[in-house]
């Protein structure tokens, strides 16, 4: 895992107090384009707690701790908090483009890709993000 973060929560369900946690691929959860939400959801799937259970709303109602940032996320984290929107866009600014940067070297050389319209920025990132939804699909099905 290049960029990473330890999530974790701690909520008290019918008497017992609960602190599950889970380390995070940040590469993989910010290209799938998750949320918050889905820190949640992973945390309940890693620690066996139902998905449709009233210990996930209660665990849901509780606030998410972040630490132990590894690569980018050691610039956004605050007070536990991790800044998303922030993270996002340095993540795609830095990670993304590098890989797509790689990617078409051959091609192109890198000062005419920076310097490229937005138009094609974006249209770079769209192919880079459809190859890895396509690769994913493809791992599931066993390729």
């Amino acid at each position: 895992m290049k960029n990473s973060v330890l999530v974790s929560v701690m909520f008290d369900f019918k008497g017992e107090q609960f602190n599950p946690s889970t380390r995070i691929n940040l590469d993989d959860f910010l290209l799938a384009e998750h949320d918050v939400e889905q820190c949640y959801l992973t945390l309940a799937q890693e620690h066996d707690i139902g998905l449709h259970s009233h210990e996930l709303d209660v665990m849901m109602s509780a606030r998410l701790y972040y630490s132990e940032p590894y690569g980018i996320a050691t610039d956004f984290i605050q007070d536990g908090e991790l800044l998303w929107p922030e993270l996002y866009q340095a993540w795609q600014q830095k990670v993304v483009w590098g890989d797509v940067l790689n990617a078409v070297k051959g091609s192109l050389n890198s000062e005419d890709i920076d310097q490229a319209q937005p138009k094609i920025k974006e249209a770079l990132l769209a192919a880079y993000k459809a190859g890895f939804e396509k690769g994913k699909l493809e791992k599931t099905k066993g390729f």
